[in-house]
């Protein structure tokens, strides 16, 4: 005499990010009863009821994704379609003032302006330092234009702010320490 194994009761069940809808009908060749689920996201899908139960499954791969963003975000100002103004102006004061090939390398590391060791190795400290008093149209200015990138000598400027005689190169032209994509 066969053995008939209890019916599995599933729906209204939570496994994971998965809520157990409905049973859906099995597929020729797949072994195991499967299950319509409704992840939390939405997406609705047929899952085997042997990974449900196991953990194996679960979410629709939501979950793994927003693993994977919140392992590789740090600060969240550098997406990977669309840098924020905040973060090109960190990246092209550290350009100018460290790479010798950069075309304003001379007016800044080349005559001896650099930023502050934890700004060139942390955009988090340059973000808690002066991050948070950017708007649109100002850029990164330092107050007294013969000292370098630090703490208390940078403030967002306007342009013009920055056009005025203290803010001028060596060689007499205004030039804003701007990055290089405007605000």
């Amino acid at each position: 005499m066969k053995k008939h194994k209890p019916r599995l009761r599933l729906v209204g069940q939570h496994y994971g990010l998965w809520r157990v809808i409905d049973r859906a009908p099995n597929k020729p060749g797949i072994p195991g009863s499967r299950w319509v689920c409704k992840c939390i996201c939405g997406a609705v899908r047929d899952v085997n009821a042997g990974s449900l139960r196991s953990g194996a499954s679960k979410s629709c791969g939501c979950l793994r994704r927003a693993r994977t963003i919140s392992a590789c975000t740090r600060h969240g100002y550098s997406p990977r379609r669309k840098p924020s103004p905040i973060y090109n102006a960190w990246k092209n004061l550290r350009a100018r003032c460290f790479r010798k090939n950069h075309p304003e390398f001379r007016y800044y590391g080349g005559r001896g302006i650099f930023c502050c060791a934890s700004w060139s190795i942390s955009f988090e400290i340059f973000l808690a330092n002066v991050g948070q008093g950017w708007r649109p149209g100002l850029t990164l200015g330092r107050i007294n234009n013969s000292d370098g990138y630090h703490r208390g000598n940078v403030r967002w400027m306007t342009p013009e702010e920055q056009q005025r005689p203290e803010h001028r190169r060596p060689n007499g032209t205004a030039k804003h320490d701007e990055a290089e994509q405007p605000f």
